[in-house]
């Protein structure tokens, strides 16, 4: 699960149960292909 916050203490602002519906949902407010955002190497296995 990864939960999106403004500050490491502060309050919940989305929540996703996968780190592709994540990317899904960034690109989608970005306006680009979610494969167009970067993802750090150690991330590259989180169920892409």
């Amino acid at each position: 699960m990864l939960y999106v916050r403004p500050a490491v203490d502060g309050d919940e602002l989305e929540r996703y149960y996968g780190f592709d519906m994540a990317l899904d949902h960034a690109g989608e407010l970005l306006g680009v292909e979610p494969t167009a955002l970067p993802v750090p190497e150690a991330a590259a296995d989180m169920g892409m």
